[in-house]
């Protein structure tokens, strides 16, 4: 029989992941000037295998990325990771799409292999971070946000407007419909990081995938989430924009919207369609919160398609998409 202290870090994972998405953001960033980005070289992407660059933001924090691919008529693809976690997880995707495309990945401040300055954690200033690396793409990337991520892309684009990209694809991260969640997972989370950090982590790291992870796979991953410091990893769990203004943002995207997620954010998707009815959404039902890790063909096949319908310049489809499961 379990322990009583392993069921309470059970429950307090479970639903974590999703947890992470959901937020408030306050509205003390309205009117905000546009991100400038910080002078630095211009993105490199070369060959077939992800080489390492990097640059810095306007507060003098080095920012390390991945990039690789052929510079050609189609849009550069930037994608970026959720909390705690690092560039590396999308080194798969990046090959995948390096014959046809350049493509990116982020590892955003204290993240990876970029610098973990002891300030800059808030979601305002990760927000700022972001745009001002795509403010540096020579044509305006499509950018793929994972969970927290993509809760900083809606917080930019409540700051920054969304002139700096040509789409957007949210994999599995909050909409900001409905109700907001009662906190209690965040906080039960937060106090198990304080007590036990590495097996909270560790529990974290096997909680987001549905397929089955070695130890060595999962060691990895925990190495690079402990490298982000306990209290920069709390402080990003804080969001303080109206959440209104987060699903106001997704909403109001005035480019393409694809929204792939998992079954624990199916209501949030209908409720935004209600409203959004052209944001193509897929629902991948067997996979986990990495549903990109768990189902690679499926999350590859889907990006393709819908780099596809921006680049033929189609609308963000007039006719509504319904919610859709494979196996």
């Amino acid at each position: 029989m379990a322990r009583p202290t392993d069921l309470r870090r059970r429950h307090a994972l479970r639903g974590v992941a999703g947890l992470l998405g959901w937020t408030v953001l306050n509205d003390a960033a309205a009117g905000a000037q546009p991100a400038r980005a910080a002078p630095a070289p211009a993105l490199i992407a070369r060959g077939r295998q992800p080489s390492r660059h990097d640059v810095l933001t306007s507060d003098g924090v080095r920012l390390s990325y991945l990039s690789c691919g052929t510079p050609s008529q189609r849009l550069p693809m930037l994608f970026v990771p959720g909390w705690c976690m690092p560039a590396e997880l999308f080194r798969a995707h990046l090959i995948h799409f390096a014959p046809t495309r350049s493509v990116f990945a982020l590892d955003p401040r204290g993240h990876g292999e970029s610098d973990t300055p002891e300030s800059g954690y808030d979601a305002d200033r990760r927000a700022r971070d972001l745009f001002e690396f795509i403010r540096r793409f020579k044509r305006p990337p499509i950018v793929v946000a994972w969970s927290l991520s993509g809760i900083e892309m809606l917080h930019g684009l409540h700051r920054f407007g969304p002139a700096a990209m040509s789409a957007l694809a949210l994999v599995d991260s909050s909409l900001g419909e409905g109700p907001a969640g009662s906190g209690d997972g965040i906080e039960a989370f937060r106090t198990q990081l304080r007590t036990d950090r590495e097996a909270t982590l560790a529990g974290f790291a096997r909680a987001i995938f549905r397929t089955e992870q070695s130890d060595e796979q999962i060691d990895s991953l925990v190495r690079a989430m402990a490298h982000v410091p306990l209290e920069p990893s709390l402080s990003m769990l804080d969001y303080r924009l109206p959440r209104e203004a987060l699903r106001n943002a997704a909403r109001g995207f005035n480019k393409p919207l694809l929204v792939a997620i998992t079954p624990q954010y199916r209501e949030q998707a209908r409720l935004h369609r209600e409203a959004r009815p052209q944001t193509r959404v897929e629902l991948f039902e067997d996979a986990g919160h990495a549903l990109f890790a768990d189902q690679p063909e499926r999350f590859n096949a889907l990006l393709e398609s819908f780099a596809s319908e921006v680049e033929a310049a189609k609308p963000a489809s007039k006719t509504a998409r319904p919610v859709r499961s494979k196996r």
